[in-house]
């Protein structure tokens, strides 16, 4: 997609435009509101939708200081279910708690134990949508369908959802997250062993454990931990798992274990797998930043890519240190502030390195640089 609008200034587009719906993943919201560099007005902005993983108290602030005309809701639902329920804000509301919100019509929201019976007030289980406009299954799965769907006497249509909840004072529903290892990277649902099995198929590699990790602001990434036979080049292991996953799946970090931590019962303790340091290994042979630009694209990556920026060679590549299409928007807004540029997003593709990327800043005035015909298209978000 050639013509895509520009994170910097989708804002303005919005404006002229009369947008009146926005409707995205919390991810991509927050990175929005972050080129916000001053006090925006949309005078046709009437429905904030936030849906797809879980909306923060910092996200409700975002929104009254942003877009004070406008309702924010935020959604509950599953592909198998389409939407079950959704909490409303106003810019003047006050709060005590993001919960689920009040279901929909003919739609009811159970919390209920492993035993299947709803747990007492303030208790925690899974969440269990009920309604006759639940999907039938699976297509050509019944295994998987009969896990997760049921039909009851009084309930009707039922799916289990997987996701954790806890029954309030007021009736509604307060998310607590996953049961199981499916978890949501923006927005995204990603079964990780779906994950483990792709790079298990990579030579030299015989065990494989991936985990989601969170930085500490709700945006949550994927780590990757090996037990190889041999070694293994990291940039070549993304760049193949590229060919069969999609950006979201893909792991940020790949750290190497000589054997996985095990329990006393001998299973993988996920615990004690230890915390990404601030460096990643490329394959690529470093080659340390010298001129003033170089070391301060440096420190813009590390900023965005949460890393150290004394690892940071000026031939690494952005995308082999984990860069992903909502850090290629936050890269292009922060290089333009800094340098006073018109870094687009496309370019990237071809000036994905310090080395590459530094000339180009050096020189905005040439607007002749040409951008390769390639098939890339910019990632999904």
């Amino acid at each position: 997609v050639r013509d895509q609008i520009d994170i910097a200034d989708l804002a303005q587009w919005m404006i002229d435009e009369k947008i009146t719906v926005w409707h995205s993943v919390p991810t991509v919201f927050r990175f929005f509101v972050r080129t916000l560099k001053e006090v925006k007005y949309f005078p046709d902005l009437r429905w904030v939708v936030l849906g797809g993983e879980q909306v923060i108290e910092h996200d409700i602030q975002d929104f009254r200081r942003s877009f004070p005309n406008a309702v924010l809701v935020n959604l509950y639902g599953q592909s198998e279910t389409s939407f079950n329920s959704a909490q409303y804000f106003h810019s003047d509301d006050s709060f005590e708690k993001i919960t689920l919100g009040q279901p929909v019509d003919d739609t009811e929201l159970l919390v209920i134990d492993q035993s299947g019976v709803e747990v007492p007030m303030f208790g925690i289980g899974e969440i269990v949508v009920a309604s006759d406009y639940v999907a039938p299954g699976y297509w050509k799965n019944p295994e998987k369908t009969k896990q997760v769907f049921m039909e009851d006497r009084s309930l009707g249509r039922v799916y289990l959802t997987g996701d954790l909840g806890r029954r309030l004072l007021d009736g509604t529903v307060e998310f607590m997250g996953r049961k199981d290892f499916q978890v949501k990277i923006r927005g995204f649902r990603v079964e990780l062993g779906e994950i483990e099995s792709k790079i298990l198929i990579y030579p030299g590699i015989r065990e494989v454990v991936v985990t989601a990790r969170d930085y500490g602001d709700n945006t949550r990434y994927l780590c990757a931990y090996l037990v190889t036979d041999t070694e293994v080049i990291i940039n070549e292991l993304r760049s193949a798992l590229q060919q069969v996953l999609p950006d979201y799946m893909i792991p940020v970090h790949f750290i190497t274990l000589e054997k996985m931590p095990l329990t006393s019962t001998n299973k993988i303790d996920r615990k004690a797998l230890p915390v990404p340091t601030a460096t990643i290994k490329t394959g690529v042979e470093y080659q340390a930043p010298e001129r003033d630009i170089e070391k301060r694209l440096a420190e813009l990556w590390a900023r965005i890519l949460k890393l150290d920026a004394a690892g940071i060679g000026t031939r690494d590549s952005f995308f082999d240190l984990g860069g992903n299409s909502l850090s290629i928007m936050e890269l292009t807004r922060l290089v333009n502030e800094e340098f006073a540029t018109n870094f687009k997003i496309l370019d990237l593709f071809n000036y994905n390195t310090i080395e590459l990327m530094a000339p180009l800043i050096d020189r905005p005035e040439e607007d002749d640089l040409i951008i390769e015909d390639t098939d890339i298209q910019i990632f999904e978000i």
